[in-house]
């Protein structure tokens, strides 16, 4: 059975309004600064998938902005599947020692 993640952004007040839905559950909070937020225009709702070729024609800042996103939507599948970090990406053999 997985687990279900709500996941809530805004201010502070936007969020305390939803305080008998959070009342009782664990709870992560991520602050950013004033200088960190990003308007609608800079980060719009991914409303298509971009090829690696399509991202690599964009401006840097707007990759960065994008590549940030994302790997915050990520974050919380790598945190709570199991099936995304257990395994070795590396055996015994594939080390190499030169003091040995």
């Amino acid at each position: 059975m997985s687990k279900q993640i709500l996941e809530l952004e805004g201010t502070w007040e936007e969020i305390c309004a939803h305080d008998a839905i959070l009342s009782g559950h664990k709870v992560r909070l991520t602050v950013f600064s004033a200088e960190s937020e990003i308007s609608s225009e800079q980060n719009p709702p991914n409303k298509y998938r971009l090829s690696v070729r399509e991202m690599l024609k964009l401006p840097l800042k707007e990759r960065d902005i994008i590549l940030a996103a994302q790997a915050t939507n990520a974050e919380v599948f790598y945190r709570t599947d199991p099936d995304l970090t257990c395994f070795d990406a590396c055996g015994e053999e594939d080390y190499f020692d030169e003091t040995s």
